[in-house]
This record gives C-alpha cells, structure tokens and sequence, in this order.
C-alpha cells in the first residue's frame, strides 16, 4: 500500500490522530487527501471530499488516522455561507491533532497568504498542534525544492512561524511525496521533536 513507512514506537498515548488540510481555493487540498486514500491521483475529485478515516491495521503506527478537508472561504466576505465557511474550518482547527497548510507551487499568492493570512489566522484561534506546510502541484513546476528557494521562502517563514515543524514539497497529480505529507504531520503528533509548549511564542503563554 502507500503507507511504505517503518513503524516506530510510540512516544505518546494516542490511539488515533486527527490531520485537518487548510488552504486557499484550488490548492489541490481534496486531491491530496483523495490521492492517499486511493493511492493514485484521483481523476474525479469533487471540491470538498469531509473526512477520511483510515483504520490502525492500515498506518505504520497502528493508530486510526482521521484526515478532515476544510472548505476554502473568503473572510472578507459578510456573506452567510462564506462566515458558516469559516466557522467550521476554525472549528475543525481547534480540534485537530496537526494542521497541514497547503499552497500551489506555481501560484505564488497562495504561498504569500500563508504569511499574510493562514499563519495569523491559525494563532487567532490559539492552536497548539503543529503544522506542516505542503506545497503542491510540484507536477506543473517540473523541479524540485532549490536551495535558492528554500533560503529565499521557505527558511524565514519557519524561523518566523515556529509551530512550523516541517515544509514539503509534493504532486498529487504524480503521487511524489503525498504519503510523507502526512506521515510526517502523523509523526509530529505521535513522536514530537521539541515542546509543545514554545515559550517564544506568546499565544501559548
């Protein structure tokens, strides 16, 4: 199957782990989720797929994996649907285990509001899971991560951002590097590298 990872032993008391995927419109958040679950790039995602549950017997660390879709939403918008929109998705992210915050490689607005938006909008709900920015549709680019782009994006918004645990690059289109993004958002609930507390950060205060 996909999850073609070596169990390890568990460092906390969890029986199941609850991912929520966030992100921009069209950042491919349904097709990664779908990608794993089928184990191949899904031809027919539709924009919103809920939550998919995979069962213990089936993650390296033989927990339940509960990996929850958010839908987009404007919030500058004073509409109805747009604000219930958003309500949830922070409700959701309160009750997650570990954020992935996903943008598209080839549109750089979308990584732009992950400073300008997601990570501000994160620590206005006080969260303390960590999170694992994904960025997707490597397919389209054709290369992988530079250094000239890890030192020029990616290494100050996670010196800015410490929940920031880990950056990945993937395609859901091609499958590369879909199970790491959520193996290593798993692992950084089950196996967490440094404090949950960061007293650097002043929303955990």
């Amino acid at each position: 199957g996909g999850w073609s990872f070596q169990s390890r032993l568990l460092t906390t008391m969890k029986d199941r782990v609850r991912l929520v995927v966030i992100g921009d419109r069209k950042v491919g958040k349904s097709s990664l989720i779908q990608g794993l679950a089928e184990e191949r790039f899904p031809t027919d995602v539709p924009e919103y797929v809920g939550v998919k549950i995979f069962s213990a017997k089936d993650t390296p660390d033989h927990i339940q994996l509960e990996i929850v879709d958010t839908r987009s939403f404007d919030p500058t918008s004073v509409h109805a649907e747009e604000i219930q929109k958003r309500e949830q998705t922070s409700k959701e992210i309160q009750d997650a285990d570990a954020i992935i915050l996903v943008y598209d490689v080839e549109v750089p607005a979308t990584f732009d509001r992950v400073d300008s938006f997601w990570m501000p909008f994160l620590r206005s709900l006080k969260i303390k899971s960590s999170v694992v920015l994904v960025g997707n549709k490597l397919d389209v680019r054709g290369d992988s991560l530079t250094q000239e782009r890890l030192d020029k994006l990616i290494i100050p918004i996670m010196n800015k951002y410490r929940e920031i645990e880990t950056c990945v690059e993937c395609s859901a289109k091609t499958m590369m590097n879909v199970v790491d993004v959520f193996r290593y958002a798993e692992k950084n609930v089950l196996h967490p590298t440094k404090p949950i507390y960061d007293t650097e950060l002043s929303f955990f205060a």
